[in-house]
């Protein structure tokens, strides 16, 4: 049995990622992790990732295999929307509760921030905040989630960023969602 991982990138990086790289170093060969790239344009980006995923979860459509979402900034608001979806869980980390104010702060044109719409709680996921996030702005969302009673974790010292020990604490309860 092979379980899925499908990680979904923030905005300005790429599926070749140092967390892709953690992901698959500290998972053990009983998972396969698949990274896509995500266009800034979420129409578009929203027919090529759930090509990919559709064509994923056909190849092992009569398998016991898990599959998981993960996500990290923007990556995290797909990994959200697209696990509402497909009834996917998925790990959340420093998710913009309204990306199309995130994203004109770096200048992308409205006619593509106009287009997204606000942050998806997903009632099956579990998230992740850096307690020092000098990128987004997300204690309402934080608020909005732990009032649902959803997990959520605020990690003391953690920046947007989320690399090092801090996205291996994510990976770890990664693995403890596949095995449960």
């Amino acid at each position: 049995m092979t379980n899925h991982v499908i990680y979904f990138h923030g905005y300005g990086s790429t599926p070749e990622s140092s967390k892709v790289d953690m992901l698959r170093e500290e998972l053990s060969s009983d998972y396969s992790v698949h990274a896509f790239p995500i266009d800034i344009d979420p129409d578009k980006a929203h027919l090529e990732l759930t090509e990919q995923i559709d064509s994923l979860l056909l190849e092992d459509m009569h398998s016991d295999d898990k599959v998981l979402f993960v996500g990290t900034s923007l990556g995290g608001w797909w990994a959200s929307k697209l696990g509402v979806l497909y009834g996917i869980s998925a790990i959340v980390i420093n998710p913009p509760e309204k990306p199309s104010e995130s994203l004109s702060k770096y200048g992308e044109p409205e006619t593509i921030t106009s287009k997204y719409e606000d942050f998806t709680v997903g009632e099956d996921n579990v998230y992740f905040f850096a307690e020092e996030d000098s990128v987004i702005d997300n204690l309402e969302l934080r608020k909005r989630i732990a009032t649902a009673g959803l997990p959520v974790f605020i990690v003391k010292g953690a920046t947007h960023r989320f690399n090092g020990k801090d996205f291996s604490m994510a990976i770890s309860v990664l693995k403890n969602m596949i095995e449960s």
